[in-house]
């Protein structure tokens, strides 16, 4: 993640930079980048994931039952 912020930062500040480095994560990263803008659908297997890896973290189930009700929460906001 470093590294990524790192040439974020350099390519904000330089315009060659940003230009190259552009068209390297586009070439790299392409498909990948492009799925950015298209919808995701939340299913509970999806939220049942999310608790397996809580668990496997440590948290408290009264943390995973407080992140689970606020996702929850939100994404009834949205629709």
């Amino acid at each position: 993640m470093a590294d990524v912020l790192r040439v974020i930062i350099t390519a904000k500040g330089n315009p060659d930079f940003r230009g190259n480095s552009w068209r390297y994560s586009i070439g790299t990263w392409g498909d990948y980048v492009r799925s950015l803008d298209s919808e995701w659908h939340v299913t509970e297997e999806d939220i049942s994931a999310y608790i397996s890896a809580m668990r496997v973290r440590g948290r408290v189930k009264k943390t995973i039952r407080d992140r689970v009700y606020y996702i929850r929460w939100a994404l009834a906001k949205v629709g």
